[in-house]
């Protein structure tokens, strides 16, 4: 690893955890307005990581030092005994991704994933479950969500009429060109982007009821420029599964509940 890009990461790191210790909202938004740094991947010694996990665990333990007490705990047992089936299920999943690590033939891949995958996600849901507490604070993650496919749209655009940055494999053939974006692969801009797409029609109705008409054209214009990136990403799954998520938003909403239904 160049000494300069250690340099960059430890100060990266250092930064972030002044912020999170500082103000601990700051750290969630940064973490899902980043949400595309675990492409920036490297070693702590014999351990591979990236740049976002790092990220986690400084929230993660930040939360522990400032924000887990004993009224945090009983939130937390009430929570599951409100939720008895989802506490269930979610013990269910981790003992079966537990015992799947000794089934798998590689090891330490299956360990990398376990720890991704399951571990993590679900030490971040007890710190989200306990620290949200408004719907202003729900909205300002939601509006890093959105606003985190913002540059990932931009280059899958631009790589549309340059083909900057685009593996050889879907570049070469013009008759069936994709874009990737960051990820090396055009279904990881579907993946990526079509969940975004409702949150950002769910945040210009917000923006649009509070009289915010420029933010809701903002809003907007992120979902259409979302749309775009993956049509000339070619995947239709991401297309499918983005249409879906706006059909069920419009369920959702009592003005166009049975609409949508008829429709």
């Amino acid at each position: 690893m160049p000494i300069s890009y250690f340099l960059s990461l430890i100060l990266f790191t250092l930064f972030f955890a002044f912020i999170t210790w500082r103000r601990f909202d700051w750290g969630l938004f940064f973490i899902f307005l980043l949400l595309p740094t675990y492409l920036i991947r490297f070693n702590l010694g014999p351990l591979p990581t990236n740049l976002l996990e790092t990220m986690l665990y400084i929230v993660f333990i930040i939360w522990l030092i400032k924000k887990a007490n004993i009224s945090y705990l009983l939130s937390l047992i009430s929570y599951f005994k409100k939720n008895p089936s989802l506490f269930f299920a979610t013990t269910l999943f981790l003992l079966a991704a537990t015992i799947s690590i000794l089934t798998s033939i590689d090891t330490r891949a299956a360990l990398g994933e376990w720890k991704a995958f399951y571990i993590e996600p679900i030490l971040f849901f007890l710190v989200l479950l306990t620290h949200f507490k408004t719907k202003k604070q729900i909205n300002n993650i939601l509006f890093a969500l959105v606003l985190s496919g913002l540059i990932t749209a931009l280059l899958a655009i631009y790589q549309k009429y340059t083909g900057w940055f685009v593996p050889w494999e879907y570049w070469e053939n013009r008759n069936t060109f994709r874009v990737t974006g960051w990820y090396g692969f055009p279904n990881g801009v579907g993946l990526f982007l079509a969940p975004l797409i409702p949150f950002a029609i769910y945040l210009s109705k917000e923006a649009y009821k509070n009289k915010k008409y420029l933010i809701t054209i903002g809003y907007w214009l992120l979902a259409i420029g979302y749309i775009l990136a993956i049509f000339f990403a070619k995947s239709t799954g991401g297309l499918v599964g983005a249409a879906a998520g706006i059909i069920f938003l419009l369920i959702f909403y009592k003005k166009t509940h049975w609409p949508t239904i008829i429709f």
